[in-house]
């Protein structure tokens, strides 16, 4: 029975769900409170840090539990200001993240909430949300974070435009006085003849105060014209019954409607005897914008008639004058693009996003989402965007615009968001498309498909609905005429958070019954072609429901999932290549509601005896306390034990099931008990000592079975020929403190084997020893019966880096090729 020597290269593979007979060396059964590092090998996962602002009483986050759907968002302003904001249901409120301190937060308007110390209750406002978790979409834009209610239909306010001028303009175009003109009121003719031979009757000559009858007028004294067609109409009474008394100004005659029939219509008509071409009247639409005349009233609002068969090229124009002047004023300017008459030009700003804005350091402002009105065309040439009288699923940032999903469609704002204060979703013209004016465009699929979310990745946005993504294109330069959509996957997703962008990769989950599963969608920069790999397909049955959050971190290549645990998805690539793929959990001290990532530290919203808590990991690689090592507590707080004094004052209370523990900066246990949120020492101090409080927890390793396999070709496979007897096992190891390894033979006793270079608790100040080596422990079992685990339940460091295991085979035959 010959003795052979079989090693594991590394143990940071992770966990797999796979029969132990197909796993790679250095995948486990399981693994807790384990960080997997290419560099540090499989280290105690570093402590989570109790945020909190007051050292001199309880401290929590929020006095009282919050719910499982509570809203947890978390951003980075400036490298020493990072935030947190929650929306538990019933009161959103804003925390600075490193202090933990509530925010001061006013509100912009008086009509939308109510704000008492510093938390905004939402019960019966734009953000009320049974469960804010997935109901409200957060988005932070510099200072300014959107948030926007995926139940809340926008609608449209009862405003509307002004409406078109019911008023008339009359201007001559081309002067003849030998000629007639006149105008058609509502079918009576009012005119002016040619010049008569008899000087008696000569209305030209008579609308000229200036001038004897025997004068004849200049051809081009288009004036002249419109005074005596002035004189006409006044002494008309199918005039003066509903006209207010004609104006001429310069070339420009002005037919103001009496206030009676403002809103009465009517038709004007000009006549004359130049074939069209002499008089110009204008009442309500003219044919071309060459049809209107060179002055006019301040505002006078007009339709411009294009196709007679297309209402989309109908626009509208008003005339501002060039001074300035207000309206009633007649003088000289330019006609400018208008919204149309009587149109719903305006979106319900209360049904909009609300935005929290950064105004100074720990210092909010909430306001709404002021949007620009309808000011070209109309809902014909310039319709709603696609999210009104809709819900607005969620909301992105792509290329300098802000963009929002509604059922099948996209509707991007105006490029330069937040122009002036306003947010622009409307045409600035119909006459003329530009390039930076709004997209509105629907996603084409055979599917019924409801677009969840938008993620920037590699120049284009990928939309995710339930079981489709799209990739949506624009170019260099994202236009309204440059844009496509293209559905380019189909595979299911999770729509309750959104996709996260780590590195070159897109990371989505995804529902399989009662646990959940995790995609990286990639594209091909070759072929452009786009792909997405299941990361969880070892481990289908590992990450349970309900799915709290996910969140990534490009700095340390890692992907959290919180449920009731948070499962740790560790990966790292070279040359393009992952070398490492590893899954495993951690546990934290209290129920978790929500975790992200901002770089290297890992934010954790959590519930805990009655309170709610943040804390945080600082997971950044090689990363150790100021001692030179780290101390690994839950719920750390350090505290300094001043000279003769025996008590500390934690800012939590723990419950009667923690173990609590207390550790010098220098790797010293001191004893000690718990009453409340007072800590007392068994011994009291005579220097001041300054203290890591927290509680205790466990890293965990269980191997995978170590089965015999046989050469089988370029690779080796399990052997039913042959027997194998473990004898003894060894973990190599560096850095490290104190570990143990339990060996569980199946049906007797387990065996606990501990390393520890001194007695755990009796090293004195600066006596911590972290040594390198290999510790050896025996087995003396079959290997497919026992159980083999490596557990540190200290406060000390272990960095695991191999092992190997020393094992009697006993072949009945060999295997060949």
């Amino acid at each position: 029975m010959p003795l052979i020597n079989t090693s594991l290269p590394n143990l940071i593979q992770g966990v797999s769900q796979q029969p132990d007979a197909v796993r790679y060396d250095g995948q486990c059964e399981e693994q807790e409170n384990a960080l997997s590092s290419v560099v540090d090998g499989l280290q105690k996962r570093p402590a989570t840090e109790f945020i909190h602002n007051d050292t001199t009483g309880l401290d929590p986050l929020i006095d009282g539990t919050v719910p499982a759907n509570t809203l947890f968002h978390v951003y980075r302003r400036t490298a020493g200001e990072k935030y947190i904001i929650t929306h538990d249901g019933s009161n959103l409120r804003i925390f600075n993240a490193d202090s933990g301190q509530l925010c001061t937060l006013t509100e912009n308007t008086t009509t939308d909430f109510t704000i008492s110390n510093n938390a905004l209750a939402t019960s019966g406002t734009y953000l009320d949300a049974s469960s804010p978790s997935t109901q409200i979409k957060p988005l932070t834009v510099g200072d300014t974070t959107f948030l926007v209610n995926s139940t809340q239909t926008v609608q449209k306010t009862s405003q509307t435009s002004t409406a078109v001028s019911n008023d008339t303009l009359i201007f001559i175009k081309q002067g003849d006085y030998t000629k007639k003109y006149g105008v058609i009121f509502d079918g009576t003719e009012l005119n002016i003849q040619s010049r008569p031979t008899s000087s008696s009757n000569n209305s030209y000559a008579a609308a000229n105060e200036n001038s004897s009858t025997d004068t004849k007028p200049h051809m081009a004294d288009s004036n002249l014209i419109l005074h005596a067609l002035r004189v006409k109409l006044n002494n008309a009474t199918t005039y003066t019954d509903k006209f207010d008394a004609a104006t001429v100004h310069a070339n420009l005659m002005v037919c103001n409607r009496k206030t009676a029939f403002a809103s009465t219509d009517y038709t004007a008509l000009g006549i004359d005897g130049l074939a069209g071409e002499g008089i110009g009247v204008v009442h309500k639409e003219v044919s071309s914008l060459t049809d209107l005349p060179l002055i006019a009233p301040h505002n006078f609002k007009v339709k411009i008639k294009g196709d007679a068969e297309l209402a989309q090229d109908d626009y509208y124009v008003k005339f501002e004058l060039a001074d300035g002047n207000t309206d009633g004023n007649v003088g000289e300017g330019s006609w400018v693009e208008c919204s149309g008459g009587g149109v719903l030009n305006q979106i319900d700003e209360t049904t909009m996003p609300r935005l929290l804005v950064n105004t100074a350091l720990n210092t909010f402002e909430i306001k709404r989402m002021n949007t620009n009105e309808l000011n070209a065309g109309d809902l014909e040439s310039n319709p709603d965007p696609s999210f009104v009288t809709n819900k607005i699923n969620n909301i992105f940032q792509f290329k300098n615009r802000i963009g929002f999903l509604s059922n099948d469609s996209v509707s991007i704002s105006q490029s330069g968001f937040g122009l002036n204060g306003k947010y622009n979703f409307y045409r600035t013209a119909v006459v003329t498309l530009l390039d930076s004016d709004p997209i509105d465009v629907a996603v084409v699929s055979n599917r019924v498909t409801n677009l969840r979310s938008a993620q920037p990745f590699q120049e284009n946005l990928i939309l995710f609905s339930d079981n489709t993504q799209f990739v949506m294109k624009g170019g260099d330069l994202l236009t309204p005429k440059s844009v496509s959509v293209t559905a380019v996957t189909n595979f299911d997703s999770e729509t309750s958070v959104d996709p996260i962008a780590v590195g070159s990769y897109l990371y989505f989950p995804f529902t399989r019954g009662n646990h959940l599963g995790l995609r990286e969608f990639t594209v091909n920069a070759t072929s452009d072609v786009y792909d997405s790999n299941e990361v969880t397909s070892h481990v289908p049955q590992y990450i349970e429901t309900p799915l709290a959050s996910v969140s990534g971190s490009n700095t340390e290549q890692m992907i959290v999932v919180a449920s009731d645990d948070i499962y740790v998805y560790k990966f790292f690539f070279s040359n393009n290549q992952k070398g490492l793929s590893s899954w495993s959990k951690f546990t934290v001290q209290g129920d978790v509601r929500g975790v992200q990532f901002l770089e290297s530290d890992l934010y954790i919203l959590c519930v805990k005896n009655g309170k709610t808590n943040l804390l945080k990991i600082p997971l950044e690689t090689g990363r150790v306390d100021a001692s030179g090592f780290n101390t690994h507590l839950d719920m750390r707080v350090s505290r300094t034990v001043s000279a003769n004094t025996n008590t500390i004052q934690l800012p939590y209370e723990p419950e009667s099931t923690d173990t609590l523990e207390v550790y010098t900066h220098d790797g010293l246990k001191l004893d000690a008990t718990y009453s409340g949120s007072v800590v007392t020492l068994t011994e009291t101090p005579t220097v001041n000592t300054p203290v890591y409080v927290g509680l205790a927890y466990t890293m965990k390793y269980v191997f995978s079975k170590q089965l015999f396999k046989a050469a089988s070709g370029n690779s080796k496979s399990p052997s039913n020929a042959s027997n194998l007897l473990i004898r003894n096992g060894s973990v190599f190891f560096n850095n490290s403190s104190a570990f143990r390894v339990k060996v569980k033979p199946d049906e007797r006793t387990e065996n606990i084997n501990e390393f520890a270079p001194v007695v755990i608790g009796t090293q004195g100040v600066d006596e911590l020893k972290l040594t390198d080596g290999a510790f050896r422990f025996p087995i003396l079992t079959k290997a497919n019966t026992c159980t083999i685990t490596l557990e540190n339940p200290y406060a000390l460091p272990s960095n695991l880096q191999s092992a190997e295991f020393e094992s009697f085979v006993h072949s009945r035959s060999n295997r060949y090729g």
